[in-house]
């Protein structure tokens, strides 16, 4: 992770009231299905987390319309998909630029599936998490994360500085 991002992050944390880092408010209702996943991404797949890039195309806008997503998708140790990231680093439609969305199967929800893919795609992408709309379950997960992610810096050893003699 960049130093500019590191510092972007700090300085959200510093501004935010209580634990929340500042993020927007939930302000959309989940409206994606399971069953809609299992249509777009292979359901069975080699266990463990696939990332890949992909133009996805957008019929419903007219013939030759795509749009660019980064995709994370989680297999279980059978190779079921539990679990699926789309980030669309261009937005589309009533997307913002940079915003994602996460989406678990039903069944294996409250298993760390989610944050297991936010922290892989953030550690891919950089994820902007103040560009978001939220459900309230996204953004309880991403306040999660983003205490877990600092938690972990404060166990990161202070490197000395030399100073450059003149």
């Amino acid at each position: 992770m960049s130093s500019d991002v590191q510092a972007e992050l700090r300085a959200h944390a510093a501004a935010s009231t209580g634990s929340d880092w500042g993020l927007p408010l939930p302000s959309i209702r989940n409206d994606k299905t399971w069953g809609q996943n299992l249509r777009i991404h292979p359901p069975r797949g080699k266990p463990g987390l696939i990332h890949s890039n992909c133009l996805v195309p957008m019929e419903h806008n007219g013939p030759g319309k795509y749009v660019f997503v980064q995709i994370s998708l989680l297999y279980s140790d059978n190779g079921a998909l539990v679990g699926c990231l789309r980030h669309y680093p261009g937005g589309f439609e009533s997307m913002s630029s940079g915003e994602y969305s996460i989406v678990i199967d039903e069944s294996q929800r409250r298993r760390g599936y989610g944050l297991l893919l936010l922290k892989a795609a953030d550690e891919k992408w950089s994820l902007n998490f103040w560009c978001q709309e939220y459900t309230p379950e996204g953004r309880a997960l991403a306040i999660k994360y983003l205490n877990q992610k600092t938690s972990e810096w404060r166990h990161l050893p202070s490197l000395p500085l030399s100073r450059a003699k003149s």
